[in-house]
């Protein structure tokens, strides 16, 4: 049917059909702005596709960098926490009113105890417990 076509429409002359499209012909301004507009998108896809990834792989760094920045400080509030009541207990520890009997002799614990408490705003109570059952306890009392 389409040679048909072809042998009336360019005269006896045989085409097949590569030839065909081949001759036939589009004006210059459409060919020039269909390529044009493919070039157009093939661009727009991979400047599309580069911002992507590139932007992919910044957020990812800065995420790493967050993180490790967070874990940091994490680590070193709660070093800041706990280091003054590692050192109390320490030095309580050592101290001889410690191994006491006697309430007047656990007393003489309180002006230490409140002194350590003055001194860290973080720690709200300290006790001492005994084997019997008894503890000695300064409970911090701040206003805001």
């Amino acid at each position: 049917m389409f040679a048909s076509f072809a042998e009336k429409s360019l005269g006896k002359r045989s085409m097949d059909f590569g030839s065909l499209l081949f001759k036939a012909r589009y004006p210059l301004q459409i060919s020039i702005a269909v390529v044009f507009t493919l070039l157009i998108t093939v661009l727009g896809i991979t400047l599309i596709w580069h911002n992507y990834s590139e932007n992919k792989n910044i957020t990812l760094l800065a995420t790493k960098d967050l993180f490790a920045r967070i874990t940091r400080q994490t680590a070193m509030n709660i070093r800041e926490l706990y280091a003054p009541a590692e050192i109390l207990v320490d030095a309580t520890a050592q101290l001889e009113a410690i191994e006491s009997e006697t309430l007047a002799e656990r007393q003489k614990l309180l002006k230490y105890f409140t002194q350590s408490l003055h001194n860290n705003p973080h720690i709200a109570s300290v006790y001492v417990g005994y084997d019997d059952g008894e503890f000695f306890a300064v409970r911090a009392i701040r206003g805001n």
